[in-house]
This record gives structure tokens, sequence and C-alpha cells, in this order.
């Protein structure tokens, strides 16, 4: 066999060159996956009525925390109640289930207890 005299500083890739890179791939395509995309609400679905007459759901819970969270994060304080919260963030909270309302819990956390 002959041997090309330009190429002689090349080596063949080692079968662990091409397991990291199988690894590196395969943990790329799953950290896309997993990561996916996410909706955003438009500005249209904000001021639709017929959302805030209908009951909270365990989504708005987690919204409402999250938009807590950084209310705290940016003014940096917490507050007592919800109803301190709300007048204090300028923010309309969707209606709580039938029975419920909503308050600030021993963690931190905004939460339904009964009326």
């Amino acid at each position: 066999m002959k041997t090309i005299s330009g190429l002689a500083g090349f080596k063949q890739a080692s079968v662990l060159t091409h397991k990291f890179t199988l690894v590196f791939a395969l943990i790329l395509t799953a950290a896309l996956c997993f990561t996916g995309c996410s909706k955003k609400p438009g500005a249209a679905q904000a001021a639709d009525a017929s959302q805030a007459a209908t009951p909270a759901a365990p989504d708005d819970l987690r919204e409402l925390n999250h938009a807590y969270i950084d209310w705290v994060i940016q003014n940096n304080r917490h507050v007592k109640t919800f109803e301190e919260y709300v007048a204090a963030s300028g923010i309309s909270a969707p209606t709580p289930p039938a029975g419920k309302k909503y308050v600030i819990d021993k963690k931190g956390f905004i939460n339904y207890a009964d009326k």
C-alpha cells in the first residue's frame, strides 16, 4: 500500500473519538428535545374578559407564583397577604375555584385556602 506524502500528518480517528462524538450528539439532541418551545400568551389573550370569569386552574396558580416571585425579587420585600400583593403589584388575578381563596402560605407561595 502506498502512502501519500501530504497525508502523513493526519491520523485515522480512533474509536474513542467516534464514541465521544456520538455521545455528544445524543446529549445535544436530548437537550434540544426536552427544552422545547413554550407558547407565550399574546396581548389578546391577556385582555380576554371571559378568561377572568372562569375558575383558576393549576397553571394559573403556577403563573401567579412566578409573577409573585419576580415581584419579590424586583421589590426586595415580601407581603403578608395575597390582597396586599394584588394592591402593590397591580395584577388582576383570575377567579379562584368555588369555595376557595388565594393566600400566601407559610412557605411563601400563593396557594388556595377554604373561604
